[in-house]
């Protein structure tokens, strides 16, 4: 890391790019914090798609609508499935706060689970569907780009607050993943009106 430079304001500066790209779909005291070895483990699980096929780069618009519908249905999927990585993570988020100020304890299984959605949100650049966009579907691309930088910025959110206790960190959480869910839905919306407007 840079000297004189947190982690927190690096994750700053990174969302505030994270934003800039999709807005502009460019191509407590004496105790130290409670430590829940959260590690980055790659699971393997961000590459699923609920049985959508990934459509290929190459195809164009006069062959038929199919790729255009593969690759919406496969962006479809994406939310889906992150919607619901979010929806478990948000709870132990939670669980964790609570731990930290003493008022519960989390269990072995709850950090275990934790560290596994954090894990899949941060390897969520690496999905198949990004890059998988047939011709004209590239502005899509970069709204999934986007949504995909919140996520991995959120995790690594979590974390900070894991070895900071900084609450901070989650307030940057929160600003991620509300800006994953709209890039996430404006991806949606992008890749259903490109199928309209080129198969009417």
């Amino acid at each position: 890391m840079l000297p004189g430079v947190s982690k927190r304001a690096l994750i700053g500066c990174a969302a505030a790019v994270a934003l800039l790209l999709h807005v502009f779909g460019s191509d407590t005291a004496d105790r130290g914090p409670p430590h829940f070895d959260i590690q980055d483990n790659n699971h393997g699980l961000v590459h699923r798609t609920d049985g959508a096929v990934i459509a290929s780069g190459s195809s164009s618009f006069g062959e038929s609508n199919e790729d255009g519908e593969a690759y919406q249905e496969a962006v479809e999927s994406f939310a889906r499935y992150y919607r619901s990585t979010i929806g478990h993570a948000n709870p132990l988020v939670h669980e964790m706060i609570m731990h930290s100020e003493g008022a519960d304890r989390m269990t072995k299984a709850d950090i275990e689970e934790l560290a596994d959605l954090l894990s899949e949100m941060k390897d969520a650049p690496d999905s198949e569907v990004i890059g998988s966009y047939p011709k004209g579907y590239e502005d899509c691309d970069g709204y999934l780009r986007a949504g995909t930088t919140s996520l991995s910025l959120a995790a690594d959110s979590v974390r900070g607050f894991n070895e900071t206790a900084d609450m901070e960190y989650l307030r940057d959480y929160r600003r991620l993943i509300a800006m994953y869910m709209r890039a996430a839905a404006d991806a949606q919306w992008c890749a259903a009106d490109r199928l309209h407007l080129t198969y009417p």
